[in-house]
């Protein structure tokens, strides 16, 4: 059992590096391949809710398989699962049942340390039979049929905390932050040679059953491809304590499972650079919610096992405009002066003065 049941920023959609491939599954433990252009059942007993498969996961690239969902569908599905998909032919396809929303959200609710058990069946001939119908698989007169017995136990619940925080942060033309008021989440910080700010961008809680895990790896994402290849890996940092970082890298740089078990926060470093870059692409008044992200990565079942998140934090990034005003020693934008002439008072000072005369020659007809 693995995988998200959405598509994350990552999804291969035919070019690029192939990360996300296919949405969640299960399977009996065996992992059997199937046959191309046979038909194929899977239908569990005892499970934990209703209508808990969809159809036939497959690699969303390989021949055969639909790009937009990596799923084969049936020709039917009930309360227990679904029956009639028939195995295309050209990539590799597994006898894997795509879990349904119903299915993710029983496991949510389930206390950690909970466990089911159930029974998954999975069978394919080469009898071109109607699943609509009503017939099936383990009917018809050739085929394998596979029975298995399976508990899941859970393990692990991981719960982010929307705290509704909102900061503002005004930048400079040549990046320099300025904090707004009453940003108690984000300060100023210098870390090496880079000066930036600092923000608490996610809380979290992460309840375990005593689980030891170093295959689940967590690391931000820019969601903006022109600023992620304007900045380097350490103008933006992130980390569990807001003392220790490491440089955002794509899937380089990571925290894992066992590590984030010591934290309830995660911390995101901007460099004044990462904000010039802004300026420079034009990029002003964005929420962080729409520039970057949180991801997981299930380095065990690299096909389906990524997992996206935005921040539990508003951090609302905004250009900076300034203007040049010159006023009075006084500080008033209109200065004046009040005062006596010399022959009304020769006491007073004079407001204004005029030059002294000149003794000039006498003139000559």
């Amino acid at each position: 059992m693995t995988g998200a049941n959405r598509w994350t920023g990552l999804k291969y959609t035919g070019s690029g590096t192939i990360y996300q491939q296919s949405l969640g599954y299960i399977d009996n433990g065996y992992n059997t391949g199937l046959n191309a252009n046979w038909k194929f059942d899977m239908w569990l007993e005892n499970s934990p809710v209703s209508h808990p498969l969809t159809g036939l996961r497959c690699i969303n690239w390989y021949a055969g398989c639909d790009m937009a969902t990596s799923l084969i569908l049936p020709q039917t599905t009930d309360a227990s699962g679904f029956y009639g998909a028939t195995v295309t032919s050209g990539g590799a396809k597994w006898m894997h049942g795509m879990m349904s929303d119903a299915f993710y959200q029983y496991l949510q609710q389930m206390p950690v340390g909970g466990s089911f058990t159930m029974t998954i069946n999975a069978c394919q001939t080469s009898v071109n039979y109607d699943a609509s119908s009503g017939a099936r698989c383990k009917d018809q007169a050739s085929g394998n049929w596979y029975v298995r017995n399976v508990t899941h136990t859970k393990a692990a619940n991981l719960r982010l905390i929307n705290t509704h925080s909102l900061a503002e942060v005004f930048i400079n033309s040549d990046g320099v932050p300025t904090l707004g008021e009453g940003n108690a989440d984000c300060r100023t910080q210098t870390i090496g040679s880079r000066s930036g700010l600092s923000c608490k961008m996610v809380n979290y809680t992460l309840q375990t059953n005593g689980l030891s895990n170093t295959s689940i790896h967590i690391f931000p994402a820019i969601a903006n491809s022109s600023l992620a290849s304007a900045v380097g890996a350490y103008d933006m940092q992130f980390s569990l304590n807001g003392s220790s970082w490491k440089p955002v890298s794509n899937t380089a740089y990571y925290y894992t499972f066992n590590e984030m078990k010591s934290s309830d926060s995660i911390y995101v470093f901007f460099s004044s650079n990462f904000f010039k870059q802004m300026v420079n692409l034009g990029i002003s008044d964005i929420n962080t919610k729409d520039l970057f992200n949180f991801r997981f990565q299930n380095t065990t079942s690299p096909e389906s096992g990524w997992y996206e998140f935005s921040t539990s934090n508003t951090l609302i990034i905004k250009p900076r405009d300034f203007s040049i005003s010159i006023i009075s020693d006084e500080y008033t934008s209109a200065p004046s002066r009040e005062g006596m002439s010399a022959a009304a008072n020769r006491r007073s000072i004079s407001a204004t003065s005029s030059p002294p005369a000149v003794k000039r020659p006498p003139m000559k007809c």
